[in-house]
């Protein structure tokens, strides 16, 4: 079985023999863009905060807030997508997908998105994207920063030679969770 693996933290991979990893991240670069791998498109963001952040703390990791000021902070409008970049998967036979994260403050705000039409620049509406968080399961304990997987999800009905996955974030005013 042919695997992909996307880490939004830093994790050691531990693959079979007949296993090929497509695409994989532990963020060791220093930042989410480096070489092209990562690409941050702002949906709404009135406030103009920062969206999707490289951070360090216990590991590398990617993270998105809409929470500014610490403690009695503001809460922001938000919605932000972190895409990965072009996978060619067509010579997949069978292909999984799996990654780490954690979500603290706030409702469960992230969608795992994935599209084999996103043409890798602009806005995400312009491609057809499928929702398919539901095959993962999220950190929901909303008291420890501790990581949780999400599990691996077979998304071998996606294996074209122009394959993305993104992670959604979605913030308001009134809620200000943050996701790792």
């Amino acid at each position: 079985m042919k695997k992909i693996f996307t880490l939004l933290t830093a994790c050691a991979l531990t693959l079979a023999a007949n296993s090929q990893t497509y695409f994989s991240d532990d963020f060791e670069g220093g930042t989410l863009t480096t070489n092209e791998a990562w690409t941050v498109q702002s949906i709404s963001n009135p406030d103009a905060i920062d969206e999707w952040v490289y951070g360090t703390v216990s590991g590398n990791y990617a993270k998105c807030s809409n929470h500014t000021g610490g403690a009695g902070g503001i809460d922001h409008v938000l919605n932000s997508w972190l895409i990965s970049p072009s996978m060619n998967l067509s010579s997949a036979t069978a292909v999984d997908l799996s990654f780490d994260n954690v979500t603290r403050y706030g409702s469960l705000n992230i969608k795992v998105q994935i599209s084999t039409d996103y043409t890798g620049i602009g806005a995400p509406s312009a491609a057809n994207w499928t929702d398919i968080t539901n095959l993962f399961t999220l950190d929901t304990d909303d008291f420890s920063w501790s990581l949780v997987t999400a599990g691996t999800a077979d998304i071998s009905a996606y294996i074209s030679a122009n394959t993305y996955v993104a992670f959604e974030y979605t913030g308001s005013t009134t809620d200000g969770p943050t996701w790792e």
